[in-house]
């Protein structure tokens, strides 16, 4: 019989356990986490590389204009001479709305009602009292409204200006009714321009300056040749320079007063990045961002005129440098 003690002794003796020690453990424990966190730090900071490269801004620096305005209603002071009728009777012109005339020039034909005449018709010649252009916008105001009045005459408030006159002329005009105009197309032309007292106040510098107002997309020279701190209506006398003939159809108008213009190479006031309270902004240079200096040398609209040794039109530039940084590659 074969004796099993043996055995059972080695099936009973215990396994050695390997035992990791506790300093060790902690080790691997933070260096996983270190370099977990390194990842994560990658990963965000790509992310968000990522996310600010797309919400950068680029534009291309290019020659510009931009214009410090405000909008203005007014009224035309012109001379004009207004073609009464001697009689009643119907007017037929021969002459073009906005034809230009020389004194004498038959400008149409006054058809009359003449009880010795065969026909029963008489017809007048109609001529143009003195040089200008003819225009058949009739509103009340040709005797009125003439440079000649200007320190005389109150301006009338402007709702009492009719602008809807269609300039046509009437099938039977009565005697001594205006049919139509001759206006001085050569003489000065005056703007008066309706201004709060606010408004009034704050352009009280520009007494006597030169500088620009636009209309239907014209840009005509004018001079303030007075302001007006009337409490009842106050305003700004403009005299306009160098002025196209459509405009003289005109009794009111809308246009907006130029008090500034800068033009060169302009970008936005936000581009500006500071270094030594140095001003410069961010350019595009291979595809990197890169700082470079720049001069000022006018502000205006949050925009700004810069020179600089490597300031030229066609440079890109970042007009949001916020979400940008110097030496960042951008494909």
């Amino acid at each position: 019989m074969t004796e099993d003690f043996p055995r059972e002794e080695r099936q009973r003796k215990p396994r050695k356990r390997r035992v990791v020690k506790k300093g060790r453990l902690l080790f691997f424990i933070l260096l996983f986490t270190a370099l977990l966190l390194c990842i994560l730090w990658y990963l965000f900071s790509g992310i968000k590389t990522l996310i600010y490269h797309q919400l950068l801004e680029i534009q291309t620096i290019q020659p510009s204009l931009v214009r410090q305005e405000f909008s203005v209603q007014g009224l035309l002071i012109k001379q004009e001479y207004p073609i009464t009728l001697p009689i009643k009777g119907s007017m037929n012109f021969t002459i073009s709305d906005g034809e230009r005339v020389k004194a004498g020039t038959q400008l149409g034909v006054l058809s009359a009602t003449d009880m010795e005449s065969a026909s029963g018709v008489k017809a007048y010649a109609v001529k143009s009292p003195t040089s200008g252009m003819l225009c058949t916008h009739v509103d009340g105001f040709e005797d009125i409204l003439i440079p000649g009045n200007i320190n005389i005459v109150q301006i009338p408030a402007l709702d009492k200006i009719d602008s809807n006159i269609s300039g046509e002329v009437p099938a039977v005009a009565e005697k001594g009714q205006k049919v139509a105009k001759v206006i001085d197309n050569l003489g000065p032309l005056y703007i008066f321009g309706y201004l709060s007292q606010e408004r009034l106040g704050a352009i009280h510098g520009l007494k006597d300056a030169s500088l620009k107002i636009k209309w239907q997309q014209q840009i005509l020279e004018a001079k303030v040749d007075k302001l007006i701190a009337n409490q009842e209506q106050p305003g700004m006398l403009l005299l306009i320079k160098n002025y196209p003939d459509t405009i003289l159809h005109q009794r009111k108008l809308d246009f907006h007063l130029i008090t500034g213009e800068l033009e060169g190479l302009l970008v936005n006031e936000e581009a500006l990045v500071f270094k030594d309270n140095k001003p410069g902004i961010y350019i595009l240079w291979k595809g990197m961002v890169r700082w470079v200096p720049v001069e000022i040398s006018g502000r205006m609209a949050q925009k700004v005129k810069i020179t600089g040794q490597e300031i030229q039109p066609g440079v890109r530039y970042i007009v949001n440098p916020k979400y940008a940084r110097e030496g960042d590659r951008l494909t």
